[in-house]
């Protein structure tokens, strides 16, 4: 007997009822679209117990695949029968156990008021993988604010939420509290119920598998006992860890002492990455001190970003001997690799005989109880001198780029190919004539091929539309999905463009999907920005012949400019 079943069943929608054709006769009613899962779940589960009960063997269930052959004008759903809740409400029984534990643990366990047949039961239902998957909500922070077409500065402005901390919760890394919620729900101008999306499933066994490998693998020595904000730490930082460890670019088949020496290696680039948007003025430098290699993190300030007007320095330790410890051998490094190409010197600083560096403020960061304290460092003949600081930061107006998912008629755009034809895309594949050059529409007997390809993806983009919301597409995933989501389409569409060839129009799915510039990359790409000419990063081919089909297509607008449109970047 397995403890999670799954088959597929087929919607007929005249009779409202769902039909399994591998637990035939099976078939189950329901009251309306809305009550499809719930009711045809309880049905598919109770049929299954009571073949448990009759001792008749329950079928395999076919592929997707197969069925669709089988019955290729249905439109097939999974449903996923969980065994355990209805076993354990049919036996209703308990039974005792008597169990001996260590004493300390029972003391503990007792000063904590912890249920110890709970504690009993929801181990065996980890450890057997009987418990039902968990429903977790998905907090949509990021799809709201696209779709508003604004920033995470303007959010967190907003909100006064801090930009790090907003980040996590959009990205999912932090838990959203509910101060937080309202604050959201307010900047947005929304209900509170708007920023939840539709519940994730995780499975317990899943958790609890990688809490025994980390018990397994080493120690938590000293973690009872700890303060809630240290243990909520941990929590925070091993999910930070899997987020970039999930992120490795590393082979499936490498050992896990291989992973974890490559992880350790790129730790270092996750970091910086998310340190600062621009780590050309951020980042960590390593020099020789009097006792082995000492490593600082280093910040630089132009003149017009500090009150003080000066070139600004900031470091701060990281390991090895202190910042004041370090400064005479780390400082003069710092300007030997890296400022002396940057910063203009009038006078050479090593024919200097008073302060070796007076242009540029050199500053320590100590952190004191979570309180930055900053000191300047002065680099005499006689020795380094310091003084007590501060660091005050100028509000720095700049422009930022943002680049929109704009839907918009092809016409409307500049042409791509204003100054030459643009047939050189199309390669040895001309044919009869590029449309590029003649701007009539290709078609199967007209048109070269490359055209003739991209003018069928647009044109099986329009056709799907009228089946289903662009954001359907949009969340569908791959080909793969599309297939089992909506066989009957895959058929009209290989029947429509690709002559009844199902693997061609999977990939024309697939074009589709990439077409409908729903990501960054790869997609038709304008920069059109005041005072400069219109141009094209990405698709002018394609956008070229969907002007010839004169047809509504989308692209990336990148500007200065506000546009009330969903925020890609």
């Amino acid at each position: 007997m397995k403890d999670i079943y799954t088959y597929w069943g087929y919607l007929d929608l005249e009779n409202d009822k769902v039909v399994f054709p591998d637990l035939a006769p099976l078939e189950v009613q329901y009251d309306n679209e809305d009550s499809i899962q719930e009711v045809v779940q309880v049905g598919l589960t109770e049929h299954l117990f009571g073949l448990e009960v009759a001792n008749e063997a329950i079928p395999e269930p076919k592929s997707i695949v197969q069925l669709s052959k089988e019955y290729p004008a249905k439109s097939f759903l999974s449903f996923i029968a969980f065994m355990a809740s209805v076993r354990s409400n049919a036996q209703n029984k308990n039974v005792r156990k008597n169990v001996l534990i260590d004493k300390t643990l029972n003391d503990i366990a007792e000063r904590l008021s912890i249920n110890f047949s709970e504690t009993l039961r929801d181990a065996l239902e980890l450890r057997l993988m009987v418990k039902e998957p968990q429903s977790v909500k998905v907090v949509k922070i990021g799809d709201i604010r696209r779709k508003t077409g604004r920033t995470i500065e303007e959010i967190a402005d907003k909100s006064r939420i801090p930009l790090s901390r907003l980040s996590a919760i959009e990205t999912g890394t932090r838990i959203m509290t509910e101060k937080e919620r309202l604050k959201l729900a307010k900047a947005f101008d929304c209900e509170e119920k708007d920023l939840i999306g539709a519940p994730s499933l995780y499975h317990p066994s899943d958790i609890s598998t990688a809490l025994a490998a980390i018990q397994r693998e080493g120690v938590l020595d000293g973690m009872y006992g700890r303060k809630e904000e240290d243990l909520q730490g941990f929590v925070m930082l091993m999910n930070d860890m899997w987020k970039w460890y999930r992120g490795m670019r590393i082979g499936w088949q490498e050992a896990a002492e291989s992973k974890v020496t490559r992880f350790k290696k790129e730790l270092v680039r996750y970091l910086m990455d998310e340190m600062n948007d621009h780590p050309i003025n951020v980042f960590p430098f390593t020099a020789l001190g009097f006792n082995g290699p000492a490593t600082f993190w280093v910040e630089i300030y132009e003149e017009d970003e500090v009150a003080n007007g000066r070139y600004t320095v900031v470091l701060e330790n990281i390991i090895g001997t202190s910042v004041t410890n370090n400064c005479e051998n780390f400082i003069p490094a710092l300007v030997e690799t890296i400022l002396k190409d940057r910063f203009y010197w009038g006078e050479l600083p090593k024919q200097r005989k008073g302060h070796k560096y007076p242009e540029i403020c050199f500053m320590e960061r100590q952190v004191d109880e979570g309180a930055e304290r900053y000191f300047e460092i002065m680099l005499f003949p006689n020795g380094p001198q310091w003084k007590e600081s501060k660091l005050e930061l100028l509000e720095k107006q700049s422009s930022k780029s943002r680049t929109y998912r704009y839907i918009v008629r092809a016409k409307d755009l500049p042409d791509p190919f204003s100054k030459k034809p643009g047939n050189d895309r199309c390669g040895e594949w001309k044919g009869d004539g590029c449309p590029l050059v003649t701007g009539i529409a290709p078609d199967p007997n007209y048109g070269c091929v490359k055209c003739s390809d991209i003018a069928r993806v647009w044109r099986a983009r329009e056709w799907l539309l009228s089946f289903l919301s662009d954001d359907e597409i949009r969340n569908m995933g791959r080909s793969s999905e599309f297939q089992i989501k909506h066989p009957e389409l895959l058929a009209s569409m290989a029947q429509k463009f690709t002559h009844d060839d199902l693997e061609g129009a999977r990939q024309l799915f697939y074009y589709i999907q990439e077409y409908g510039g729903y990501e960054r990359m790869g997609s038709i790409t304008v920069i059109n920005n005041p005072g400069y000419e219109t141009t094209y990063i990405d698709g002018r081919h394609r956008t070229k012949v969907a002007q010839i089909l004169d047809i509504t297509i989308p692209v990336m607008y990148s500007t200065y400019e506000y546009m009330p449109f969903e925020l890609m970047e």
